[in-house]
């Protein structure tokens, strides 16, 4: 129809990045292209019955089944190997790591160690996956011999082969990790295994494109592939797409398109009522819409966007690669189903990793983690520095062998830990989290490792996270319970918090061993109606009293569908406790190595001002100075505020992280990345820049002998050089150099300008010194720029403050968000930048907002309930800097702002 007609034309646009009105006709489908249904075929082949007939059988020969699985074939490592010695070198493995895991423990902990180590390899051997465990112990190893970061995550930790392997870096009998929980037995069928474990490694962002090709190496070049993925259009995306098409800029696409929901919610379509729901949810389209220029033909056009929005939400455009998702074969894969190529060369299989199993492929996550990534890089700059951070921090990396456990006991992390001192530590900065860690009053690793669990939907929505914190802070008392269940509950204050909580509250009520009690878990969270009668009848048949089962039962119900596997929380636990480590005794490391990895979840900006609250100096680019990107600069001797106090005292941690950070060169917007590294490399081949004239005579250089290595010249890009040029000069890259900035950008534009459109003119590369001979112009004396100046340009240029921030100079007047604490349950006006919002349903649907303020002390958290949601939501949506009115309520200690008002500030 004329609809999907309509829609193939967006997608077409879409995808060749063109406007609309733009496509050609060979680019589309004509009219009447469409797949025909069995009854035009008919009519089509009317005269050709057998045509249709070798058609069908075909189709029926191209089918594939995937009912029944494949049995499972692993990739060999060494021809020749049998079973038995894969047992064997497993075991001996096994045992080496032993001794250097469990060494120096005590007789008792290593007999129970040694004990747990047997029956694991019993079970492993049982299933035969000898050869899967040496297969990633040969990822692993590839990995370290590299120097690449890895750390085994999730359900893996619960074994300790895995530990003594060094896959995983947590001692499963420290924590009390559930083996069965990994590798349960009775989940695999006789005569044949459905599936294998999962063991997901984590590697070094950066550099996990090397191990990728290192094991394709490894196991053969055709026998490795990616599983793809199939990615759709959000609504977010989709409006993105058809506003391009529709002929706005990219500006203007960014500007509408923030505050779009990424998914529309349920029943919203592309229909007077589906808009009017929409947009009353949405106050930010509101008032956008009643703003918009132009009259009525914008608002045909936005119109017309908003129904090729609809229209492409969903759309699946193209074959996606997985994050992580790899296949090994002892055959070439291609020999099994279609392969393609990804934009980096890797091989991607047509399936997604759901149909891995079912062909009998092994299967294995190997993932990049950022977090990884921050450590390593903030490590080498704590080396380059002259620092130890084995001494100071205990910073070795996790996965990168086999070492002493992680330290503990840490009054600097654990201060920051109890104060909620958390941006920049992966898995516990988000504000919610950073609300619990004050409330549940947390002070150690042991702490943390709960808080990750507790911040789940399971323990979260079923009212257990605020139980917990309760009974924590001695507000409520813990129940009574049977002896059987007291042992499993002690560390939770007898509240789930683990799904293996559940399964051992399960094989407690019903008399078996963990093994059951897993696989009832599992059926309970699948909605087996069996599993409850089975539960009951069990209690009874060991005279569990009827009401403390039907609790228990209860719990169990809206808790094991979203709980939290304890590994998974024990793994990420001791990875952020090692970044909080990081934060406590080298906050400029970490902040350095944090903002170079583009990551995190906060934007730049709001991490710039949570490192100087850390008392840490941001300088701005310089081309003699400057990186690519953030760096530690060396020289600097002014302590942290974590070690003197700084913009937030009474922290009370010692002055380890000394040093400044310095902006990289790639972080001024618009300057590309050959332009930053040519900076570099000239840097390093003839030394420092003494001018800005000196710059440009050498870059010339450079650069006309890059276009001497090309077939065009430097005229068509030299208004973009002369604006990178310009760029430097405003953020203050050249002021090592004489003079101030206004009299720099003055003298180039003077100087150079014009002999650089000249030499366009001639089409002769860009730069040249000798086309470049300066003038020796009457210069004005200058002042510096003011700081409004130098603000107003970091903005535009960084996105963040070098300096101090304009909220000091419009905050005079207001207590700062760090002294709010004595205003508790009063009236209180408060200035910050809007640092994340986070949109949320209230039970009957209505939409509100939590909102994260932040100023140069602090960060206060606020909530707009629907209907102040529904009056302010536009204006904190979109000003960067504002007022909010409210009542200040503390919530275990945690403050929380309600707020009833929200004001602009114009100037800011």
């Amino acid at each position: 129809g004329a609809g999907e007609r309509g829609r193939h034309l967006l997608a077409v646009a879409a995808k060749e990045g063109v406007l609309l009105r733009e496509l050609r006709k060979e680019q589309v489908a004509g009219r009447g292209s469409h797949l025909l249904s069995l009854e035009e075929l008919r009519a089509a082949y009317a005269d050709y019955p057998e045509a249709l007939e070798e058609a069908e059988r075909i189709a029926v020969a191209c089918s594939l089944s995937l009912a029944k699985p494949r049995p499972l074939v692993l990739p060999v490592l060494d021809e020749g190997r049998n079973t038995a010695d894969a047992a064997a070198i497993l075991a001996a493995r096994c045992r080496s790591g032993f001794e250097q895991r469990y060494g120096r423990s005590s007789e008792v902990d290593r007999a129970r160690a040694r004990a747990r180590l047997d029956r694991e390899l019993r079970v492993v051997r049982s299933l035969c996956f000898d050869d899967y465990f040496l297969i990633v112990d040969e990822i692993v190893r590839l990995a370290r011999r590299e120097g690449i970061p890895v750390l085994g995550r999730g359900s893996a930790a619960d074994s300790i082969v895995s530990y003594c392997l060094g896959f995983t870096d947590a001692d499963p009998l420290r924590y009390g990790l559930c083996f069965e929980r990994f590798l349960n037995p009775a989940r695999f069928e006789q005569g044949g295994q459905v599936g294998l474990p999962d063991i997901d490694l984590d590697f070094c962002w950066r550099r996990r494109d090397r191990l990728l090709e290192l094991v394709r190496d490894r196991f053969g070049r055709e026998r490795f592939a990616m599983f793809c993925t199939h990615p759709s259009l959000g609504f977010r995306a989709a409006y993105r797409e058809a506003a391009r098409c529709f002929g706005l800029g990219q500006a203007e696409v960014d500007r509408r398109s923030r505050g779009l929901p990424r998914k529309l919610p349920g029943g919203v379509d592309f229909s007077r009522e589906g808009l009017r729901r929409l947009f009353a949810e949405t106050p930010i389209l509101r008032a956008r819409l009643a703003k918009l220029p132009g009259g009525e033909a914008a608002r045909i056009r936005e119109r017309r966007i908003w129904w090729g929005a609809f229209a492409l939400t969903g759309l699946q455009r193209c074959l996606g690669l997985h994050p992580g998702g790899t296949v090994l074969s002892p055959v070439p894969i291609r020999d099994l189903a279609g392969v393609e190529r990804s934009a980096k060369g890797l091989p991607v299989l047509q399936w997604d990793k759901r149909q891995a199993p079912h062909m009998g492929l092994v299967k294995i996550d190997l993932l990049g983690n950022r977090a990884l990534t921050i450590l390593e890089d903030a490590r080498r700059e704590v080396f380059r520095l002259g620092g130890d951070p084995e001494e100071d921090g205990g910073l070795g990396l996790p996965g990168s062998g086999f070492q002493a456990e992680l330290p503990t006991g840490d009054p600097h992390a654990e201060s920051l830990l109890a104060q909620g001192r958390t941006l920049g530590v992966s898995q516990i900065e988000s504000p919610g989290m950073r609300s619990l860690l004050i409330r549940m009053q947390a002070s150690s690793l042991d702490d943390l490792i709960q808080a990750i669990a507790l911040i789940r939907p399971g323990p979260a929505g079923s009212g257990m996270l605020d139980r917990y914190v309760r009974r924590v802070r001695g507000e409520e008392a813990m129940p009574e319970l049977p002896p059987a269940l007291a042992g499993i509950l002690a560390e939770s204050k007898g509240v789930l918090l683990y799904q293996e909580d559940v399964s051992r509250v399960l094989a407690a009520f019903c008399g078996t061993d963990l093994v059951q009690g897993d696989l009832l878990r599992r059926r309970v969270e699948e909605g087996d109606p069996g599993a409850r009668r089975e539960f009951f009848e069990a209690a009874a048949r060991r005279e569990v009293p009827r009401a403390l089962a039907e609790e228990f039962w209860a719990q169990v119900q809206r808790f094991a569908g979203f709980s939290f596997n304890k590994a998974h929380a024990v793994t990420y636990g001791r990875l952020s406790w090692r970044l909080l480590r990081l934060k406590a005794r080298h906050p400029a490391a970490l902040f350095s190595a944090l903002l170079a990895s583009e990551t995190g979840y906060y934007s730049p900006a709001v991490y710039v001002e949570e490192a100087k609250r850390c008392g840490i100096t941001i300088l701005p680019p310089c081309v003699n100075r400057s990186a690519a990107t953030f760096s530690i600069s060396p020289g600097s001797t002014g302590l942290s505020a974590v070690a003197t106090g700084g913009r937030n005292p009474g922290m009370g941690v010692p002055p380890w992280g000394r040093g400044a950070i310095r902006v990289g060169l790639g972080e001024v917007r618009g300057m590309p990345e050959g332009f930053v590294r040519g900076i570099l490399e000239e840097r390093a081949e003839g030394g420092p820049f003494f001018s800005v004239g000196g710059f440009v005579e050498r870059m010339g250089r450079r650069r006309a002998r890059a276009v001497r290595r090309t077939t065009g010249t430097a005229a068509q890009d030299l208004a973009v050089q002369e604006a990178w040029v310009e760029a430097l000069i405003l953020v203050g890259a050249f002021d090592l150099c004489e003079g101030t900035r206004g009299e720099k950008l003055w003298r180039f534009r003077l100087e150079f300008q014009d002999r650089l459109r000249a030499a366009a003119q001639a089409d002769e590369p860009a730069l040249f010194p000798e086309a470049l001979a300066p003038r020796t112009p009457i210069l004005p004396s200058l002042p510096p720029f003011t700081r409004e100046r130098r603000r107003e340009i970091e903005a535009r240029l960084l996105g963040f403050f070098c300096g101090s921030e304009p909220l000091e100079d419009m905050a005079r007047g207001l207590l700062p968000l760090s002294d709010l604490h004595p205003q508790v349950g009063q009236r209180v006006r408060v200035l910050g930048h809007v640092a994340a919002l986070r949109g949320h349903r209230t039970r009957d649907g209505k939409q509100m907002c939590f909102a994260t303020l932040e100023d140069a002390t602090g960060m206060l958290e606020a909530v707009l309930f629907p209907e102040t949601w529904q009056r302010f939501g536009a204006v904190l949506a979109e000003a960067p800097v504002v007022f909010l009115e409210g009542l200040l309520q503390s919530r275990e200690g945690a403050l929380v702002l309600e707020v009833e008002r929200v004001d602009r500030v114009e100037h800011g």
